[in-house]
């Protein structure tokens, strides 16, 4: 065949059908045509309700596409977590920000071939993961085991999210943190308005339905607050820096918990006693918590007076309830030592072992994050928990002598999982944010300055 022939030939097949072309480009057009067409009328009709819906498929799209935005959102969302629990059934809208920060690690992954960050502390918690179907399939009420094991598997991914996001990266790690101080600053000034604006039961609570859980959340994010203070680039980020921390104070204090303020005096006399913190930073906190404590007084005498007047009324109530919690608890564990009453069966076992609380008392809790995980999982889910703790404490408990700002972050961090690890003593406090976050964050940073000297070691 001669060559123009042949030349002519792989032309005509290269070219597509001109119908074909013609059909694609005015469907195309009829597509950008309609939506432009429901665009306008949806601005003409609701121009708010567009403009926010605009936004959020913005921000989704931002989310699904960078995966540190994705986690820095799921972080911040723990925080307001009564706010992002509505939802239909078991999907929520925080499960829904879960799932896309999951999407945004697997686009990272697939499209990327960003490679999956591995780290012993993952271990444990694949244990966990493994371990609580068991539970959840020997448990008396399977649906409470069923909702309950989903959240576990929350904090599991939040683990997982957060330590492929920072990977050894120290400003991936301190952007985190200050993502979760703005969280906490802005929750903060939510309970202040409920405190004294709103009509409230007395104590400071609303991003978090109880205010235990609501002080525990905002004490845990303290030592990070006060890491943002000493590490701030200038006089307006401190500035930032030191009203969040007057904020979570002034919550911690309207929230009235003692849990909360025991984990900060705990977290601060180990900070002392090891050299991590000077004397005056502690010394500082008690003088703002005095004069904010003041102010409440000075601004609102009445309230402040009926609250702790509330909370002395109740106080020996809610010691009685934690020791009846605590000896179900045992009680609950001795009936099925192996695999516990199952994810979630505290409460629907509890009549079995002791009278039911009134109806002004609430749902029955453990009180106690540990003896909790040890009557829902049984000895085996409390030794996965206590192994996961102790591998996290030994990584937050390390120190960079020869840098500064390392030093402050991981003390900082260690100091937030003090107050988290005393708080879930007298909480159930596996259900919330510090226990996992907190060791995620930090878990890859000593591989930070290990992989620096090494590259240092081959260009020299």
């Amino acid at each position: 065949m001669p060559l123009r022939t042949m030349v002519a030939a792989r032309a005509l097949r290269a070219t597509p059908p001109a119908g074909g072309g013609w059909l694609a480009r005015g469907a195309g057009a009829m597509a950008v045509l309609a939506f432009a067409v429901a665009a306008a009328f949806a601005v003409s009709q609701r121009p708010l309700w567009t403009l926010g819906g605009a936004l959020l498929v913005a921000a989704v799209a931002i989310a699904a596409a960078k995966l540190p935005f994705a986690v820095a959102i799921l972080v911040a969302s723990f925080y307001f977590d009564a706010y992002v629990a509505v939802g239909a059934g078991v999907v929520t809208v925080g499960k829904l920000l879960g799932a896309l920060a999951l999407a945004a690690w697997l686009v990272r992954w697939i499209v990327a071939r960003r490679p999956v960050v591995t780290d012993p502390l993952l271990w444990p918690l694949a244990g966990l993961a493994a371990w609580i179907p068991l539970s959840v399939a020997a448990a008396y009420s399977r649906a409470a085991g069923l909702t309950v094991a989903l959240r576990y598997l929350t904090f599991f991914t939040l683990v997982f999210l957060i330590i492929q996001t920072v990977d050894g990266d120290r400003r991936t790690a301190a952007r985190i943190v200050a993502v979760a101080v703005a969280a906490a600053a802005a929750s903060a000034a939510v309970g202040l308005y409920n405190f004294f604006a709103a009509a409230s039961d007395g104590r400071a609570h609303g991003p978090l339905d109880d205010p235990n859980d609501y002080a525990f959340m905002l004490a845990s994010t303290v030592p990070l607050a006060l890491y943002r203070v000493r590490s701030a680039a200038g006089p307006l980020h401190r500035a930032f820096a030191v009203l969040a921390l007057l904020a979570m104070s002034g919550a911690i204090l309207a929230s009235f918990s003692r849990t909360a303020l025991v984990g900060l005096a705990v977290a601060g006399a180990w900070a002392v006693a090891t050299r991590r913190l000077p004397l005056r930073w502690p010394l500082l906190a008690m003088a703002a918590l005095g004069i904010v404590a003041l102010s409440f007084y000075l601004l609102q005498p009445e309230r402040v007076e009926t609250s702790l007047l509330q909370k002395r009324h109740v106080a020996q109530s809610n010691i009685d309830q934690r020791l009846v919690a605590w000896r179900v608890a045992l009680e609950e564990f001795g009936s099925a030592p192996v695999l516990g009453v199952g994810p979630g069966n505290f409460e629907a076992r509890f009549d079995e072992f002791a009278l039911p609380p009134s109806p002004g008392e609430g749902a029955p809790a453990a009180h106690n994050a540990y003896l909790s995980v040890l009557a829902e999982l049984g000895a085996p889910g409390l030794g996965l928990l206590l192994a996961y703790l102790a591998m996290a404490w030994t990584r937050l408990r390390r120190r960079f002598p020869g840098d500064p700002d390392a030093d402050a972050l991981q003390s900082a961090l260690a100091g937030a999982f003090v107050v988290a690890l005393v708080g879930a003593l007298f909480l159930t406090e596996q259900f919330y944010a510090p226990l996992w976050l907190l060791p995620a964050v930090a878990a890859t940073l000593a591989r930070e300055r290990p992989a620096r000297r090494a590259r240092a070691g081959q260009a020299a």
